[in-house]
């Protein structure tokens, strides 16, 4: 998300310079039009990354058995017994 941000940032400080210097719109209108779509990208991860809480795979000291259990995209986590 932080990428998409500064990826924003650069590509329209890049098209400010780039206008000034090479007085030639096509090129000056692309780097606006990538820094829009870098900052769109960027917005859109970071609005539902706030309302998503965080998961134990997002954790580098999470153990395995914190992840474990429950229903897993509709299937059950443990096979129903034959008895």
């Amino acid at each position: 998300m932080t990428s998409f941000a500064a990826g924003f940032f650069f590509f329209a400080i890049a098209a400010v310079i780039y206008g000034l210097l090479a007085e030639e719109p096509v090129g000056t209108v692309a780097l606006a039009f990538t820094a829009g779509l870098a900052f769109l990208v960027g917005y859109y991860l970071l609005f539902p990354a706030r309302r998503i809480d965080p998961r134990p795979e997002d954790s580098k000291t999470a153990e395995i058995v914190e992840g474990a259990g429950g229903q897993v995209d509709g299937f059950q986590a443990e096979p129903a017994s034959d008895g």
